[in-house]
């Protein structure tokens, strides 16, 4: 199967994204400046077979993951936070805490309002208002009032907040580049701000200059697949930290922010987080965030050295492990670097995505062709797309946003307690080779 850039259609090639910055006294570096800017889980990974998959290749999927989660890293502890109330706002989430859900219901309180702030970007923008054109993907009640929706609506998703739409800071271009829409809990003086991923059908302009972020984000240089875009791609990041200079002039200091995102939007949520100056305090949690270690080395200039003077306590990426092993084309280290990346390690394996496993292996194996676990995996999950879904089938049930609202965040222990992701801090190649040569 041809690498995923070979395959996009044609007509992004000659994709053009302008996005002007908005008028700001905020200066931050243009494209060609940033340069200068600065675990043993295996018990709990094993998968119960699907259908569609013996139990020989769930049990090699599993072993996938186990080698891929116990890379050398850290479990993060309070002992080693910040002081949240000097660096972040009165409102400040402890996030080593709450992903060990300290006190009972502190992970759902945090997750529940950021999940629906991530999936209100899909179906309130532009060029995305088609279900079959976005990735928040298909809900059953779970959030009322989509178009007109704050979280404090009947069947949303709200912790024990009370969120309200917070319009004056949000971002919806009808021709390209981040969109963002934020909710605040004034009593509680917190805001999330979240970022899209990338819409999906292409018979809207700015959907092909996300895709185009998306492939480039995952090269190391422009081959040619999507023209000029790759300027751009910075331009998406110089236009969010624009959003988020606007959210803190406007909220102030008291009032904490995290910002957020879904797939590309969690790419930028991440990046931003590596970029902004420190005067931008926020805390960073993103969903299924795409890989973002090659945009801070090839796209952005920054080096191995500032990348890992990052601070992964203030940064996570949660995943659905399917959506890791499938977008995982090197190391945690490599793709994911100074982050602490959480994963829901007991999620079962979609159906959509081990049927076609266990059909791809049958197909190759049938002509003679040796094909793994994970090359299979990664070949179902990025494509062919569905001439409906716009994306593959696997992609649609593991990454999209109703996972988290339909089966991940809805599981439980055996004790009732809720279902929690396990977590590491993934440290840089920097640290990696530094740790190497004092062995």
């Amino acid at each position: 199967m041809a690498p995923w850039p070979v395959r996009l259609p044609a007509l992004l090639a000659f994709m053009l994204l302008q996005v002007p910055p908005p008028a700001s006294s905020f200066s931050l570096p243009k494209a060609a400046q940033w340069h200068q800017l600065v675990g043993a889980h295996s018990d709990q990974f094993e998968r119960k077979p699907q259908p569609g998959l013996d139990e020989q290749s769930a049990s090699a999927l599993a072993a996938l993951g186990r080698r891929l989660l116990a890379q050398p890293g850290s479990v993060p502890s309070s002992s080693e936070s910040y002081s949240l109330l000097e660096t972040f706002g009165v409102g400040s989430w402890d996030l080593p805490k709450i992903f060990r859900d300290e006190p009972r219901g502190a992970y759902l309180n945090l997750l529940e309002p950021l999940a629906y702030a991530c999936y209100l970007t899909y179906p309130t923008t532009n060029g995305s208002s088609s279900p079959s054109g976005f990735q928040g993907g298909q809900f059953e009640g779970v959030w009322a009032n989509n178009y007109k929706a704050n979280a404090s609506s009947p069947g949303a998703l709200s912790g024990d907040g009370h969120w309200d739409r917070l319009v004056e800071v949000e971002r919806d271009p009808e021709e390209g580049g981040p969109h963002m829409r934020a909710i605040i809990d004034r009593g509680a003086k917190r805001a999330i701000l979240a970022f899209r991923g990338a819409c999906l059908d292409p018979a809207h302009h700015q959907c092909n200059n996300d895709m185009c972020a998306v492939v480039l984000s995952r090269t190391t240089s422009n081959n040619g697949s999507c023209g000029s875009f790759m300027h751009s791609l910075a331009d998406y990041i110089y236009t969010a930290a624009e959003d988020v200079k606007r959210a803190r002039q406007l909220l102030g200091p008291d009032v904490a922010i995290m910002v957020t995102g879904h797939s590309l939007g969690g790419l930028l949520a991440l990046v931003l987080g590596a970029v902004v100056p420190d005067d931008l305090d926020f805390q960073v949690v993103a969903l299924e965030p795409t890989p973002f270690g090659n945009v801070l080395r090839h796209q952005l200039g920054i080096s191995e050295e500032k990348i890992a003077a990052l601070r992964p306590d203030r940064r996570y990426a949660v995943y659905d492990p399917t959506d890791l092993l499938s977008t995982s084309f090197g190391s945690l280290e490599e793709l994911r670097p100074s982050t602490t990346v959480c994963t829901y390690e007991g999620a079962p394996m979609p159906e959509e995505c081990t049927e076609c496993v266990a059909s791809s292996i049958a197909t190759a194996t049938a002509s003679g062709v040796a094909v793994g676990q994970a090359s299979a995996l990664q070949g179902c999950f990025l494509g062919p797309p569905d001439p409906d879904l716009h994306t593959s089938r696997c992609k649609d049930a593991a990454h999209f946003l109703d996972n988290y609202a339909e089966v991940l965040l809805r599981m439980r222990g055996t004790d009732g307690s809720t279902f929690l992701p396990t977590c590491k801090v993934v440290h840089s190649t920097a640290q990696l080779v530094g740790a190497d040569a004092h062995t």
